[in-house]
């Protein structure tokens, strides 16, 4: 590394230092798709900063949440640098960070072409895509509930168990830790259960704007799963902002490997809008990693 750079672990007194960053016109940057800012994970580690003239000119962010799972949750790097090189210098801080934890898995889904070439020139493995469909319909049926099953707002005496059924519904990959969920319930415009018998064995969280809204979570327990439980949510949410909101057009995300979600989502009227995002993984390090880190940025 030049001498005139330096690296050094982010703390939460540095946010003067990344908002400058990544409010940069010329700042090339990936930001995680999920409910926290950059800002947000300031102090967690790995937040690796590479400064100049006590400047920050990249950041990478990885912290394990939830456990074992390293999203990247912030690559930045100003126009004056090499991507690459400059990933490998703050990647390998990372690394080491984690270097006690042998069954860490990396992962980051890829909004723009060149995080993707540089995530695979980096060595990352596409695990495979994120779809986005859209409900765009006249107003949608009114449903009747199956039978004992009740739909109700979420409250926050909920979160714990709304955490166990969100550990149970999805691959390790894709679960959502209580802090995640706990921060996506108190920036939702609606979040509800579905309560069967008094029991909690299903939950939805969406978000809105002005013209739309996004169904950002639904999970049911796998034992009640093919009883028409997730629909009933999902036709719940679209009458609340259909009719209530007067919201016309809701978008959700789902991996192109979930087959019952899809089967789910298009069965109600949602429909595929084309764009689909690669998600990467790595695990450990990467063969040759610390032979490619170079001084040159």
């Amino acid at each position: 590394m030049p001498l005139d750079y330096a690296l050094r672990r982010a703390e939460k007194i540095d946010h003067g230092l990344l908002y400058s960053l990544i409010d940069d016109e010329d700042c090339r940057q990936h930001r995680h798709l999920d409910w926290h800012s950059p800002i947000d994970w300031l102090g967690e580690q790995p937040f690796w900063l590479l400064l100049k003239n006590q400047r920050a000119r990249a950041a990478l962010a990885c912290p394990a949440d939830p456990p074992g799972i390293a999203w990247i949750r912030l690559f930045a790097i100003t126009s004056q640098l090499r991507p690459l090189p400059t990933w490998n210098i703050l990647f390998q801080k990372a690394l080491e960070d984690y270097h006690e934890n042998k069954k860490i898995l990396f992962a980051s889904v890829a909004l723009q072409k060149w995080y993707a070439d540089l995530l695979t020139e980096a060595g990352f493995t596409l695990y495979q895509y994120i779809v986005v469909l859209s409900w765009q319909n006249d107003a949608p049926p009114l449903r009747t509930l199956p039978p004992g099953l009740k739909i109700r707002r979420m409250e926050t005496d909920d979160l714990e168990t709304i955490s166990f059924i969100d550990k149970n519904s999805f691959e390790t990959l894709w679960q959502n830790s209580l802090n995640v969920i706990t921060c996506s319930y108190k920036q939702s415009n609606y979040a509800t259960v579905a309560e069967l018998d008094g029991k909690i064995i299903g939950f939805q969280i969406s978000s809105s704007s002005f013209e739309s809204a996004h169904l950002a979570r639904l999970a049911v327990l796998p034992e009640y799963q093919g009883q028409s439980i997730g629909s009933a949510l999902v036709y719940n949410l679209l009458g609340h902002f259909y009719y209530d909101l007067g919201i016309r057009r809701i978008t959700v995300n789902t991996q192109s490997s979930n087959h019952a979600s899809l089967a789910l989502y298009e069965k109600i009227g949602f429909k595929s809008t084309g764009e689909h995002f690669p998600v990467f993984t790595l695990e450990n390090l990467p063969d040759g990693l610390q032979n490619d880190v170079k001084d040159s940025l």
